[in-house]
């Protein structure tokens, strides 16, 4: 037996309330009659109370279906737990339980609903009973949750909710139900139309399958469609193409795939045939009608070549922006042989594509072809007795070798000013241009200029 040591017991009191002890001993006890609290001190040194509210409208037992639920320990826990799809959910701020009156059935412990109201349900699970309520009348859901299909088998004589329905030629304004055989029949009509139904949903599947037979069909047998052809592709995610054609070592030999023919049935047409093929290495082509000339061919790096001669009828405004070109102007300063020209030298009027460096003065021809080149230089003395010449120099990207496509040059004594050059220069792609004062001192003022522009 578990003794208590000999503790004398001191009681203080006070009828303010709000009072509390700020101290305790062990076995001390503080009673604020107002408040109703009795303070204690508790073993971790705390100062606790017990209210007299702690004792108040409690149930002395527990009855739950007949049965009485007994705590034989106090730290015996009562747990409420959800079954059979109802649930419990616990509110710990508002210290309540509730119970869960939405039943949800998982498909293991799938249940018949039934429903009681006036009008059909507008979403029941298949199966669902539905008792009208203001005729009495019971129905069976025999079609789905979107498209229900309600079969009544309720009172005799009262009337389903479907007329007018044929099924294998048998027809009636209306169905009744008169008895079982007629129930029994009217339940097959009605299972039957819902798998109708489920064969109809199926219709897209269906016609896709009838679209690849024929497209097959075309294929291996070389038929033809007759008539208007409208293709209308919009897929709810973005794949695939909405025509695909596949070809391979066609009229024009290994390696080409005659993609589209073409060919002109009107009356007096004459070379009316045009095909568009794609050869090896990713070239669209058109060839001509006697299938002989690549008409035109348009390059997977978007290259176009026309085997006759092109005709453009006005030049709109923003023709061939990014034509590799440029004009620099000079900026007045003295420029003295050896010497190239650069940002130093001039202003940049425009510079099309970049392709001119003005630290460098290098311009770099980018594509293959003719380029227009100017010079416009100025003398820096008419009394001088030497020599002044400027150059523009082109440099082989292959072999780096130099050639000077324009020299101006002022002699001795000479009372003309400014002069001037031009030549059409054939570049590679890679090939250099740059301006240099070759022999004595030029001056490239506001009236001297350097351009190139590619011409073709």
């Amino acid at each position: 037996m578990t003794t208590f040591a000999n503790t004398t017991i001191q009681l203080r009191k006070s009828g303010v309330s709000g009072n509390v002890p700020t101290s305790l001993n062990y076995g001390e006890l503080a009673l604020n009659y107002y408040d109703g609290k009795l303070y204690y001190k508790n073993a971790t040194g705390t100062i606790t109370y017990i209210s007299s509210g702690q004792f108040t409208n409690s149930f002395s037992t527990m009855n739950v279906s007949g049965s009485l639920i007994f705590a034989t320990s106090n730290t015996d826990t009562l747990s409420f737990k959800g079954a059979n799809g109802i649930g419990v959910i616990a509110n710990t701020t508002s210290k309540t339980i509730t119970l869960d009156g939405n039943i949800v059935f998982s498909t293991a412990n799938a249940k018949t609903q039934t429903y009681y109201q006036n009008s059909a349900p507008s979403s029941p699970n298949p199966n669902d009973l539905w008792l009208n309520s203001n005729t009495g009348v019971m129905y069976e859901n025999f079609g789905n949750t979107a498209y229900p299909i309600w079969a009544e088998f309720g009172p005799t004589g009262a009337q389903s909710n479907v007329t007018n329905s044929i099924f294998n030629s048998i027809s009636s304004n209306t169905i009744y139900d008169k008895g079982v055989e007629l129930l029994l029949y009217s339940n097959s009509i009605f299972v039957q139309a819902n798998a109708s139904y489920n064969q109809a949903n199926s219709s897209n599947a269906l016609a896709q399958a009838a679209y690849n037979y024929a497209n097959t069909s075309i294929t291996t047998s070389g038929g033809s469609i007759t008539g208007r052809l409208n293709v209308t592709y919009q897929p709810v995610s973005t794949i695939g193409t909405a025509v695909n054609i596949t070809a391979a070592n066609t009229i024009g030999g290994t390696g080409y795939a005659d993609v589209l023919s073409f060919t002109n049935s009107s009356a007096g047409a004459t070379k009316p045939n045009k095909t568009i093929r794609l050869d090896s290495v990713g070239n669209l082509q058109v060839v001509n009608s006697a299938y002989q000339i690549t008409a035109m061919s348009l390059s997977d790096a978007g290259d176009m070549t026309l085997a006759g001669n092109t005709t453009t009828n006005g030049i709109a405004a923003g023709y061939a922006p990014n034509r590799p070109a440029f004009c620099v102007r000079g900026n007045g300063g003295s420029v003295a042989a050896t010497t190239t020209l650069t940002n130093s030298n001039w202003n940049i009027e425009y510079n099309q594509g970049s392709y001119l460096n003005g630290s460098t003065g290098i311009f770099t021809a980018p594509v293959a072809g003719l380029y227009q080149v100017n010079l416009v230089i100025r003398t820096y003395n008419n009394s001088s007795s030497g020599i002044a010449q400027a150059l523009v120099r082109k440099t082989a990207a292959i072999g780096g070798g130099t050639t000077t496509s324009i020299m101006v040059e002022f002699g001795p004594n000479t009372s003309m000013n400014h002069a001037g050059g031009a030549n059409i220069v054939k570049l590679a792609v890679g090939d250099t241009l740059q301006l240099i004062a070759s022999s004595g001192t030029i001056i490239f003022d506001g009236n001297d200029n350097w351009s190139v522009a590619y011409i073709g």
